[in-house]
């Protein structure tokens, strides 16, 4: 290592603020995740029961909560891209999605629930971050890009691990009814004073640089807001300039295929092991050691696209997930469905984590809130569709079996598109630009 390398290593603070931000990211993922996704497996089957409706009826919430999306994303994304955007957006967004919640607990009619926890809860749990929130942690990291983004996604699968033990105590102790008023209050009480506290755009905001690099360290100046006049260092592209780009409508295509595939199997996946045979613990136990593996996995699949391209792990990430899901489907005993556990959540672990870092690493991170403005809209809009689509499957065929072997064609053209997706012209293949590379010298 040169002396030049090592005295920037020694002016570096030993605490980087960025950290935080990622901090805040995983707990905003978790409960968002957590309840939009996981969790409300937990209420379909006893909310089916009680009041009457179908699984086809409550899953097409999705669909509702899908719409807010449609609407906000695109101004929300420009929003994450201000001075005060993120803070304000997760603290009143954290509160909206928490009174959401407690007023689900009032449903007496099906319109009440598409209502409260659609358009309500799908307005609010994009305010407080959803897909926008990483976007913030790519502003604050370029060199350790991946790791940053794969460790604020785990807070998505730890949902899974944390948030749907919790539910299901309130709803076996209190009631589906209370506990919605209790995961309201949870809400709430973290992510208000996270938001307002915490959260903050991009280092330069603090005086800092991206990945805690001092001033004047050349990694840090390569990662300057823009890049411009860098040559071959991160350029940032505006939305006008990326939607002229193959690769960007190929990751179009490959997130709107694995978010087809991937949020059904949460909403759903509790109800179709107990239509098994297997108990509600059972099923929520796979659920959670499937959403542990899903989390823990995240980290290995960051440091992999600091050093492989990002597509080439797309579409190995996608093609697992889809064959490993066929474990759900025809088994038939305990020992396959935690294998099942274990190779999905592994799998599609690294989906989104790989996405976000792509769009980085591809597009820049100076205008990437409001790209993923752009594009989250349409991947929410199918997901809700997805899910509804397997709900009203099984209201029509009484099993779910087709169904979900249907979503694995989705994950394997998923692969697809993500390996065909190579960066714009100039890019580098990785998600560390070629002069952010440690020395070895």
């Amino acid at each position: 290592m040169n002396p030049s390398a090592i005295a920037a290593r020694l002016r570096r603070p030993r605490f980087f603020y960025g950290w935080v931000i990622v901090l805040v990211v995983m707990i905003d993922g978790m409960l968002s995740a957590g309840i939009g996704g996981y969790g409300a497996s937990v209420f379909l089957r006893t909310m089916s029961a009680e009041l009457g409706w179908s699984r086809g009826a409550l899953s097409l919430v999705a669909v509702v909560r899908s719409i807010m999306p449609l609407f906000l994303a695109p101004i929300l994304g420009r929003y994450v891209d201000r001075k005060h955007g993120p803070r304000l957006l997760v603290a009143i967004g954290g509160f909206g999605a928490g009174l959401s919640l407690i007023l689900v607990s009032q449903v007496q009619e099906l319109w009440h629930f598409y209502l409260t926890f659609g358009l309500l809860w799908g307005a609010a749990s994009v305010s407080m971050g959803g897909f926008l929130g990483p976007a913030v942690v790519s502003k604050w990291f370029v060199r350790i890009r991946g790791r940053a983004v794969a460790l604020s996604y785990m807070g998505f699968s730890a949902g899974g691990v944390v948030v749907v033990p919790m539910i299901a105590f309130f709803v076996t102790r209190f009631g589906w009814r209370a506990a919605w008023v209790l995961t309201g209050l949870v809400v709430i009480a973290v992510m208000v004073p996270l938001g307002g506290l915490l959260m903050r755009r991009r280092p330069e905001d603090m005086g800092l640089r991206p990945d805690g690099d001092p001033p004047g360290d050349p990694a840090s100046q390569a990662a300057a807001v823009g890049g411009r006049g860098l040559g071959r260092e991160e350029r940032s592209f505006t939305p006008r300039e990326a939607v002229r780009e193959r690769s960007f409508w190929l990751l179009v295509g490959a997130f709107a295929c694995a978010m087809y595939a991937n949020p059904p199997i949460l909403f759903h996946q509790v109800a179709y092991m107990e239509d098994k045979g297997f108990s509600l613990a059972t099923a929520a136990t796979v659920a959670t050691v499937m959403a542990f593996f899903a989390a823990v996995s995240k980290l290995p699949w960051g440091l992999l696209a600091e050093r492989f391209p990002t597509r080439y792990l797309m579409g190995i990430c996608f093609s697992a997930a889809g064959i490993s899901l066929l474990l759900l489907t025809f088994g038939r005993s305990e020992r396959e469905l935690y294998a099942y556990a274990v190779l999905h959540g592994a799998s599609f672990g690294g989906m989104i984590a790989l996405f976000d870092i792509t769009w980085a690493s591809y597009f820049g991170r100076e205008h990437l809130g409001a790209l993923r403005g752009v594009t989250t809209p349409l991947t929410i809009w199918v997901s809700g569709v997805s899910t509804f689509l397997i709900g009203l499957a099984y209201d029509f065929l009484g099993a779910y079996d087709i169904a979900f072997a249907s979503i694995t064609v989705a994950w394997l053209l998923a692969a697809a598109l993500g390996f065909l997706a190579r960066p714009p012209k100039g890019v580098p293949s990785t998600a560390m630009t070629k002069s952010s590379l440690p020395s070895l010298r």
